[in-house]
């Protein structure tokens, strides 16, 4: 025969009526605990990914305006150039991006790419990416 004192059976560990709503308060704690670091986690790995793919458009705009630039035979920022590297980012990043071209010499461009950050929750993601990339146009063909 089992014996019961104060809520444990003698044998048989704790009685069911001890263990009865054990743990709910420890278990959503846990569970929120756990949803806060997926969101903190998910959030830094998009940003990173963000900011690769917005330095990935910088370089390839710049690429576009400098061979632009030097399809022309021109060593000059025009508005074909400014152009070219605006539909190119556009292109890789979607509409929200903006793009500005300068000219640092008479034959390396600066290309500057500006693309919101990632919003996954209120507090997080509300500042905007912004990335640079510098390339040198060069002729093509011989010089005479």
């Amino acid at each position: 025969m089992r014996q019961r004192l104060s809520g444990l059976s003698i044998g048989g560990g704790p009685s069911a009526a001890a263990e009865t709503g054990a743990g709910q308060l420890s278990s959503v704690f846990g569970l929120v605990f756990f949803f806060g670091l997926l969101l903190t986690t998910s959030q830094v790995l998009l940003s990173l990914h963000r900011a690769s793919a917005v330095q990935a458009a910088a370089s390839d705009a710049a690429h576009a305006s400098a061979q632009a630039t030097a399809g022309s035979g021109g060593r000059s920022c025009t508005e074909a150039v400014v152009e070219q590297a605006s539909i190119r980012a556009e292109m890789l990043l979607g509409e929200h991006v903006s793009t500005e071209v300068s000219c640092l010499g008479a034959d390396v461009l600066r290309v500057t790419v500006r693309a919101p950050g990632v919003a996954l929750g209120a507090m997080f993601g509300q500042g905007a990416i912004q990335r640079s990339a510098e390339v040198r146009v060069e002729t093509t063909g011989r010089p005479a």
